[in-house]
C-alpha cells in the first residue's frame, strides 16, 4: 500500500504513553484528507521514534492517543 505524504490529513498514535514502557507495539491510524483511514497494528515500540522524526521533518500533523502527560 502506498499513500502519498501530501495526501495525508493527519496521524494518530495509539498505545503509545504511559504503556510504552511496558508494551512492545504500539498502533497507528492514518487518515488522509479525503477521509479514507488506515490503521496499523502491532509496530515495534523501536519504530515510534523513527517514525515521529519523519512526521516532524514532513510537517505532517500527528499525536499521541492517550495524549502523553
Amino acid at each position: 500500500m502506498l499513500i502519498e505524504i501530501y495526501d495525508i490529513h493527519q496521524v494518530v498514535f495509539s498505545r503509545v504513553s504511559a504503556d510504552i514502557a511496558t508494551a512492545h507495539t504500539f498502533g497507528m491510524q492514518t487518515i488522509t484528507k479525503h477521509r479514507p483511514k488506515y490503521t496499523f497494528m502491532s509496530i515495534n515500540k523501536e519504530e515510534h521514534k523513527l517514525m515521529d522524526t519523519f512526521l516532524k521533518d514532513k510537517k505532517v500533523h500527528w499525536f499521541d492517543f492517550p495524549p502523553t502527560s
